[in-house]
């Protein structure tokens, strides 16, 4: 047997090659290559001579124009200052927002004039129910007494921290509103009222307004 094999393999050396060309030609390799319901030449090529020979079919070129629109591209330099042009007027409209806030928000102010000295001041008059003041006296509806706010009452002339003992106590004051007077005597210390605000008795106030009113703006001075 093994002297065989070199004989065999002279007679394959002996047989003819077919060329690439002259293989694809033959009609097995024909039917290797088609496929029952498949064209031999696919969409975009066409068959140019032997089976193994295709040729791409090129599109024509087409004039119609895009229905996007080109943008300009801009470069890196280009973008960046966009960006900090933006930012500059997004700052200065953020200002004026600020700006415009701030004043609307502002509280307004009522003058009310000073405590201190002997001139007439203006302030806003109300009313309480007295009893115990902190001049240590006992009051009724029915007295012309008035109780001062705490800031004048507490930093009066000669006040010592003791509320019994403060020379603003039994001072006289004399109250005016619409034509309106009436005269009280200092007996207690309002804690709600500002440092030109008094607050009357229900009998003192009733000849300034009626109670119904609840709040006045008036005028008032010391006596002595």
């Amino acid at each position: 047997m093994f002297t065989l094999l070199p004989l065999l393999a002279k007679r394959e050396s002996l047989k003819p090659r077919l060329t690439a060309k002259e293989s694809l030609a033959q009609p097995a390799a024909a039917h290797r290559l088609r496929r029952p319901g498949i064209p031999m030449a696919a969409p975009g090529y066409k068959a140019n001579g032997p089976l193994s020979s295709f040729s791409i079919v090129q599109a024509a070129p087409t004039n119609s124009p895009s229905p996007y629109p080109s943008l300009p591209l801009l470069s890196v330099p280009s973008f960046f200052l966009f960006i900090m042009v933006a930012l500059t007027h997004l700052t200065t409209v953020l200002y004026a927002i600020a700006a415009a806030v701030s004043v609307s928000a502002a509280p307004m102010l009522v003058t009310r004039g000073s405590a201190s000295g002997s001139g007439s001041k203006n302030g806003r008059g109300t009313f309480f129910y007295p009893a115990l003041g902190a001049c240590g006296v006992t009051n009724s509806n029915d007295d012309l007494i008035v109780a001062v706010g705490h800031e004048l009452f507490d930093t009066f002339p000669g006040a010592n921290g003791d509320s019994n003992d403060n020379p603003i106590c039994k001072k006289s004051i004399t109250a005016n509103f619409e034509g309106k007077s009436v005269t009280v005597k200092v007996t207690d210390r309002c804690v709600g009222c500002n440092s030109t605000d008094l607050d009357f008795s229900p009998a003192a106030f009733q000849k300034l307004a009626a109670l119904s009113v609840g709040e006045i703006g008036m005028t008032w001075s010391f006596d002595d």
